[in-house]
């Protein structure tokens, strides 16, 4: 559930004081970056002639430019960059407290990237899920069986339902197996 203070829209929150202090002197400071720059870009078209080298006019533009580029590039970053990387990190932040939460030790890309039995070895309550997994109840059948014959241990297998054709036509197409075959390998 959500809680919103009226007078604001919705999925907005308000602004801190503090947040607006930041912002604020953010934007001064842009600002002020912005003026400086147009201020030697001026300069160096004003000085620009016979009169002066052509190292100081260059340096004067350039600086002018670079000044003015920092200043419009500041305060692109404080409206979009940095609220956006700080919302990011928060939701990873909050992402690594739930997993953290939920007991999970380590994501892998690869099956093969687990330390299987040392992990089955050490649990007592174990729910895997698997598409088929024959290669890896085959490849883990001791320490599997280790684990079930230990006192007050459990050990839970959720399979796919052989008998739902959308899902086996799916899971088929995926491991590029036959329907038939995937029915085997599941049932195996």
């Amino acid at each position: 559930m959500a809680l919103r203070s009226r007078g604001h829209q919705h999925g907005q929150e308000p602004a801190s004081a503090s947040r607006l202090l930041v912002d604020l002197a953010a934007f001064r400071i842009a600002a002020a970056l912005v003026v400086i720059g147009v201020g030697l870009l001026f300069l160096a078209a004003e000085i620009e002639g016979p009169g002066v080298s052509a190292a100081v006019d260059s340096t004067i533009r350039e600086l002018g430019a670079l000044i003015f580029a920092a200043g419009i590039l500041s305060v692109f970053w404080e409206l979009l960059g940095r609220r956006a990387l700080t919302k990011e990190l928060l939701d990873a932040a909050r992402l690594s407290a739930d997993v953290q939460n939920a007991g999970l030790r380590r994501i892998a890309g690869h099956y093969l990237d687990v330390e299987w039995d040392d992990l089955l070895e050490s649990a007592s309550h174990v729910d895997l899920f698997f598409a088929y997994g024959r290669t890896w109840r085959t490849a883990h059948a001791t320490p599997l069986r280790q684990l079930i014959e230990r006192n007050g241990t459990r050990l839970r297998v959720i399979l796919p339902d052989r008998d739902d054709e959308i899902l086996m036509r799916q899971l088929s197409a995926k491991f590029r197996y036959s329907e038939t075959e995937l029915i085997k390998n599941i049932a195996g």
